[in-house]
């Protein structure tokens, strides 16, 4: 059976993963455009980008289970 405070506990963890990838992402964003006002290439910045958007997103999924199990577990479904 699952455990509600463990997984509050998971949830809470995965929102402070959210804000730090989110605060990362803006820094680096803010960063690529200025690097772009100056012409420089951006192709290592934008993989860079890519990858952290995609982590981000796998951060909100796992957010997304996490929130879900909780439903479950105060359902009585777990």
């Amino acid at each position: 059976m699952a455990d509600l405070a463990k997984e509050l506990e998971h949830l809470a963890e995965a929102d402070r993963q959210i804000a730090a990838a989110e605060a990362q992402l803006a820094t680096v964003e803010a960063t690529a455009d200025k690097l772009a006002a100056t012409g420089a290439d951006l192709g290592e910045t934008e993989n860079l980008l890519t990858t952290m958007r995609d982590t981000l997103a796998a951060f909100r999924h796992n957010r997304r289970l996490i929130a879900d199990t909780i439903e479950d577990i105060k359902a009585g479904r777990r």
